[in-house]
């Protein structure tokens, strides 16, 4: 069903304050809560914003011949949440991408969770599993007097692991689409998110809440 204008156009998806977020064919500002589809692609590139350096990941979605681009800042609520979800999953399976945000004891605090089949994805790493050893944690460090969160070496983890996937091609994307299938842009609300699977992205250890404003990508 796609955005409903079929000009097979890319359409930029950007997510703020766990809303995506994207401009319609005349150009107007739109968010959902959700985006679905088959992802066939994740590249990663480095820009600089107001002398700043990032990187961001940029995930392609295919629906009913639709493309979508997906970016999000690696060193992101987001993006961990995304990739220990989708772990658990089949990377050629129809996947629904949930941004989630929140605010507690005065911390703004973003995640993500990821559906297939209809069922949320648990985190692959976790303290049931009892394997978060064999994740890269995300270090506190001392900076000018501050503690900051570096968390270098799990995005380098959960980068190579993302380009060592396999995901459907483009075409078998586009035929194996379901018609009338919501994909979250093509609707004026959007459904709520699935509460369980949000707390538990909250709630892991291992992710340490980021600000939402270095989360959001600037733009």
């Amino acid at each position: 069903m796609g955005l409903g204008d079929n000009t097979g156009r890319l359409t930029y998806l950007n997510i703020k304050k766990g809303k995506i977020t994207y401009k319609d064919k005349n150009g107007e500002a739109k968010e959902s809560g959700f985006i679905e589809g088959f992802i066939t692609k994740v590249e990663f590139k480095k820009e600089t914003y107001q002398g700043q350096e990032y990187e961001k990941a940029n995930i392609t979605i295919i629906d009913e011949g639709e493309k979508f681009l997906l970016q999000m800042n690696i060193d992101s609520g987001y993006f961990r949440a995304f990739c220990n979800a989708f772990k658990s999953g089949n990377p050629t399976f129809r996947t629904k991408i949930s941004p989630s945000y929140s605010e507690k004891d005065n911390k703004k605090i973003s995640g993500c969770f990821v559906e297939q089949n209809g069922t949320a994805l648990k985190w692959f790493y976790n303290k049931e599993k009892d394997n978060l050893k064999d994740l890269p944690a995300v270090q506190k460090v001392r900076v000018k007097g501050k503690d900051v969160y570096d968390g270098t070496d799990q995005l380098e983890f959960w980068k190579n692991w993302l380009l060592t996937l396999k995901f459907k091609e483009e075409i078998e994307a586009s035929s194996h689409s379901m018609t009338n299938q919501d994909n979250g842009l093509n609707k004026t609300t959007s459904k709520p998110a699935n509460k369980k699977a949000e707390d538990q992205v909250i709630s892991e250890p291992n992710f340490d809440p980021i600000s939402i404003d270095q989360d959001d990508l600037p733009f």
